[in-house]
């Protein structure tokens, strides 16, 4: 039943987020501040795109927080419809997107938390700030370097056989 909810209602979320975002690509093709958030948002995408492709594998699913994060995405979706507030959408999708990752907690949280990284809001927040370009690839780098990193190794389990 998790898996369900995770993938269909997920993918289904996730397509009404981007339907629910135009102003997204609108920002990222025209808006001066937003001049390298496209690529910004292809460098935080990646892992994603490797995850669902299987090329990138985690062993546990966590189906309770994904459960969360779709209920999370459905709140900022409905807010930004009723408010009219566009990052609202942004976010609803960067956290429909992190509901289809099955990704380690800390993992998917860094991951989620670089998705400022291309968001309008924030180029609108680092006008002012040198190179907030490049701080902002770094930040997105950043983020999908957490999800592309190999998990840690396992300590070895001793034996209690005596």
């Amino acid at each position: 039943m998790i898996r369900a909810l995770t993938s269909p209602a997920g993918l289904t979320l996730t397509l009404a987020t981007l339907a629910a975002s135009p102003s997204l690509t609108d920002a990222f093709l025209h808006a001066p501040l937003e001049r390298f958030s496209i690529l910004s948002f292809l460098i935080w995408l990646a892992p994603l795109v490797l995850l669902l492709s299987n090329r990138l594998k985690f062993t546990a699913s966590h189906p309770s927080r994904s459960s969360t994060l779709v209920a999370l995405a459905l709140l900022s979706l409905t807010a930004s419809a009723l408010l009219s507030i566009h990052a609202l959408a942004h976010t609803a999708l960067a956290l429909a997107l992190a509901a289809l990752c099955h990704a380690p907690h800390l993992r998917l949280a860094l991951w989620l938390v670089a998705a400022l990284a291309w968001m309008p809001a924030s180029g609108w927040l680092t006008a002012t700030w040198p190179a907030a370009a490049a701080i902002r690839l770094a930040i997105a780098s950043l983020g999908a370097l957490a999800l592309l990193l190999p998990p840690p190794p396992k300590p070895p389990q001793h034996s209690t056989l005596a």
